[in-house]
């Protein structure tokens, strides 16, 4: 089963809290709910309830919400990162570098005051415009400040937030190393 969002379109996204950005995906498969993802279980749940696994394709900017009948549904246009400058793009690599260096040391302490679950992997790929999405995602960052990251336009700008938001957070959960871990909560 796939299904593609295209722009404009109506997308729907699932749960109550809405976003002026998001992502088009294309719907790969229907996945359990209570196994393993490609265990070949059922997709429907004891509830009647599906799951389906999504890749995003491309961010989306919402346009307009439309009436949440049966579910909440927006019309979009496509959000694609600014073209870079000679300039800036020469100062991708560098930039990404630097911010790889600083989400694995942010997850590490993460993860070692107990936080974050010992599972997640920082895994840079080489391209920084696709890497500065992926280090969001995985860096223990609070929903602002990854709404504000991941809504950047710009490569530079999306690894300036997520430098940014990584040394405030690295000094907190050095604080808190410090003091014996026990002040609750990493949210930014």
């Amino acid at each position: 089963m796939s299904a593609m969002t295209t722009s404009p379109a109506r997308v729907s996204a699932g749960g109550s809290t809405r976003q002026s950005f998001g992502a088009a995906s294309v719907t790969v498969s229907a996945a359990s709910m209570d196994g393993p993802i490609g265990s070949g279980e059922s997709a429907e749940s004891p509830d009647g309830r599906f799951g389906l696994v999504a890749i995003g394709m491309s961010r989306v900017s919402v346009q307009e919400w439309l009436p949440d009948d049966p579910y909440p549904m927006a019309l979009v246009s496509d959000l694609p990162d600014t073209p870079p400058t000679p300039e800036e793009l020469s100062g991708w690599v560098p930039a990404y570098a630097e911010v790889v260096a600083l989400t694995r040391r942010t997850v590490g302490l993460a993860i070692e005051l107990g936080v974050l679950d010992s599972t997640v992997e920082v895994d840079p790929v080489d391209d920084p415009a696709r890497g500065s999405f992926a280090l969001a995602a995985a860096a223990p960052l609070g929903p602002f400040d990854r709404y504000r990251i991941l809504a950047a336009t710009s490569v530079l700008e999306r690894l300036r937030l997520l430098h940014e938001a990584l040394l405030d957070l690295e000094e907190v959960l050095h604080f808190r190393l410090a003091a014996g871990g026990d002040d609750a909560g990493t949210d930014t």
